[in-house]
């Protein structure tokens, strides 16, 4: 499924295809789990194939969702995220994937 394109883009927010793309249904996040809140969005326990993780939900993935300048900011970011989960490093937490709606291909969360 493709988003409809945004002025001067067709690149979707989700891309199509990345190995750190997890879809929203295989993964249980706790609503009342609430581990930390911060300037850039709160942060919830959750499940993803069995392990605990955390699943960071940025204010930027909900404030914005359906602005053109919204769109435009997550579309960088994922740019951004996809380098990030090719890192690996002893002083980083671990990026696991970014959860995303199925239906809209909207990012939603970030499992670390």
């Amino acid at each position: 499924m493709e988003l409809p394109a945004l002025t001067g883009s067709t690149e979707p927010i989700v891309p199509e295809r990345a190995a750190w793309l997890i879809p929203q249904r295989a993964v249980e996040i706790e609503a009342e789990g609430v581990l930390g809140e911060g300037v850039f969005g709160v942060v919830h326990a959750a499940t993803w194939r069995g392990l605990p993780v955390a699943a960071k939900r940025l204010h930027l993935f909900s404030d914005t969702r359906d602005s053109a300048e919204g769109k435009q900011v997550q579309r960088a970011l994922m740019r951004e995220l996809d380098a990030l989960f090719e890192l690996r490093h002893p002083n980083l937490a671990l990026a696991l994937g970014v959860v995303y709606d199925e239906r809209t291909r909207a990012p939603l969360a970030l499992l670390s």
